[in-house]
């Protein structure tokens, strides 16, 4: 039941994660002014406030609601087009050249975007022709946190710097979008797979974990501030990423160590799709932003890890998982919760506003050791899949004659006592003398024997019908179908003319003489079709009476 819970669960989170990076491409975020960038002239120093004083702009420190203005002096005499480019954080304003207003940046920013747009790329077109121009920031707090202000100040070509922009992250982008792709391919193929009632959830559990790492580090990245329709929405995926992380993880680890029912475990998934919703909710209803509850979700990360340890080594101490395997896995996950421990410490330290940044380093290893044990999963299951269809084939399939078994003479019987309509014809055939051509000319030619009425009956009978060997010197057929009495007719024909054909060709030392009992099972009737076996079974006999009187040995 929890498997089944777990890959649904997954399934879901899968689903949401195409989706949300759907709507990154196609929602627009309602804005005024230009946007993004990159320069020649580093002008992140040299800004000052009201009395003079030269402040830094990075960090703005105040309540939501605090409005700041910072100027600077910058010689516009050679401008040809140059624009101040930079990145904003939590905060909205307006850039005035002189007194003159030249940009404007305040979107509309609620809902479930939360009370911030996170951080945005600017360019703002600088006028030209004046020696010195005073470039004023003005604008109000509308989130505080120690990241809240203007970052990589720079003065230049806005072609130029977005360029710049994009060369400096192309890198670290390709690799999260091509992580994407192969978590995406993880997911469909562990889904088909299920549908196609092969057990893959570790296969789904992985590739939604992949997704949920790559769009998290790849929201650091720039490119998709750059290129996406409403870059405030990735700010969205950080925080949903966060959340969801845990999930598969645990339900990951669940499947592998075989502990799907570990009530503390399915508690702890619990408790991160009720906080997913607590947040969504809070946010919407304008209780909180998502930073401000970004530790609840820190909290379950850190109780996730020391849940799959504590399944990781119980596991291995009970012998339930394979080690081979083990190693593997418990090398990647170890690789992963290490990094993304790493810059949990730094987001805390306010060392960075990059959070992925040893995630980033961590994801390409966790997927390089994941590619590896997929692929010997792969071959594995495809292994045991072949393996298993042989020993199937083997099981319904007698080796010497090559019509079917016993086995699968019991396998249709138990078809046909499911079913409510439709007439079926039951034969059962006997080789006569057979213990004869056993004790006088061998079992090699007893053999020969066998295959020889092996074959008769499948000519005479195997298209209209299913032909089984049941015992050493015993067939039976079942005639299914609206003609089947008509069509036991003719193949009793061809059966006595085959007979003869063969011993006149052949010459076998004893003649093939083979005897046979018809009985009529009609599935409408209620009756056990054991009860037609029977009847068939006794008709042979008398069959094989009759045929034991006349001189058939030679």
């Amino acid at each position: 039941m929890y498997n089944k819970l777990h890959k649904i669960i997954s399934f879901f989170i899968g689903a949401f994660l195409l989706l949300l990076l759907a709507l990154i491409f196609t929602a627009h975020m309602d804005t005024v002014g230009s946007t993004i960038s990159d320069g020649a002239k580093d002008c992140a120093d040299g800004w000052s406030d009201a009395s003079g004083r030269e402040v830094p702009v990075s960090g703005i420190d105040g309540a939501p609601g605090t409005e700041f203005t910072f100027y600077r002096t910058l010689d516009l005499s050679h401008n040809n087009g140059e624009s101040l480019c930079f990145i904003s954080r939590n905060a909205v304003f307006s850039v005035y050249a002189g007194d003159r207003l030249i940009y404007d940046f305040h979107p509309a920013v609620s809902g479930f975007y939360g009370k911030t747009y996170g951080e945005h790329i600017h360019t703002v077109p600088l006028p030209s022709g004046t020696e010195e121009e005073t470039v004023t920031l003005t604008g109000t707090v509308i989130y505080s946190n120690k990241w809240t202000g203007f970052e990589d100040i720079v003065l230049g070509d806005a072609g130029d710097h977005i360029s710049g922009l994009v060369s400096d992250n192309a890198g670290g982008f390709v690799i999260c979008l091509l992580i994407f792709g192969f978590g995406v391919v993880l997911f469909l193929f562990g889904v088909v797979e299920n549908i196609l009632h092969t057990d893959m959830s570790e296969t789904i559990h992985l590739g939604v974990i992949t997704m949920l790492l790559s769009l998290w580090t790849n929201s650091h990245t720039r490119i998709l501030h750059i290129i996406a329709e409403n870059p405030t929405a990735l700010r969205i995926i950080d925080y949903v990423v966060i959340c969801l992380l845990p999930i598969p993880v645990m339900a990951f680890v669940a499947s592998f160590t075989k502990n799907l029912s570990h009530k503390v475990l399915n508690f702890c998934i619990l408790l991160c799709i009720l906080n997913f919703f607590f947040q969504a909710a809070g946010v919407l209803l304008g209780w909180f932003d998502y930073s401000d509850v970004l530790i609840i979700s820190h909290i379950m990360i850190l109780a996730g890890m020391l849940i799959i340890s504590h399944l990781i080594i119980n596991a291995v101490k009970e012998n339930r998982i394979d080690r081979s395997q083990c190693t593997y896995l418990i090398s990647a996950l170890a690789i992963i919760s290490c990094s993304g421990l790493a810059d949990m410490v730094r987001y805390y330290n306010g060392h960075s506003s990059d959070f992925s940044h040893f995630t980033r380093v961590g994801l390409i290893l966790f997927v390089g050791i994941l590619t590896i044990y997929e692929f010997r999963q792969l071959v594995e299951v495809r292994l045991k899949s072949r393996e298993a269809e042989v020993m199937h084939r083997l099981a319904m399939e007698d080796p010497l004659t090559g019509i079917s078994s016993r086995t699968a003479f019991v396998a249709y019987e138990k078809l046909l006592m499911n079913k409510n309509t439709g007439v079926y014809l039951f034969i059962h055939f006997d080789v006569n003398f057979l213990k004869t051509v056993n004790d006088t000319y061998g079992h090699a030619e007893g053999d020969r024997h066998i295959i020889a009425a092996a074959d008769v009956i499948r000519k005479s009978f195997g298209t209209h019908g299913h032909c089984f060997r049941v015992g050493g010197d015993e067939f039976f057929v079942i005639l299914d179908g609206e003609n089947c009495r008509t069509d036991y007719t003719d193949d009793l024909k061809k059966f006595l003319e085959l007979q003869k054909t063969y011993n006149r060709k052949e010459k076998p030392p004893v003649p093939l003489v083979i005897a046979h009992g018809m009985a009529e099972y009609d599935c409408s009737s209620g009756q056990d079709p054991e009860a037609a076996e029977r009847l068939a079974d006794s008709r042979m006999y008398e069959n094989k009476k009759q045929l034991k009187s006349e001189p058939a040995v030679k």
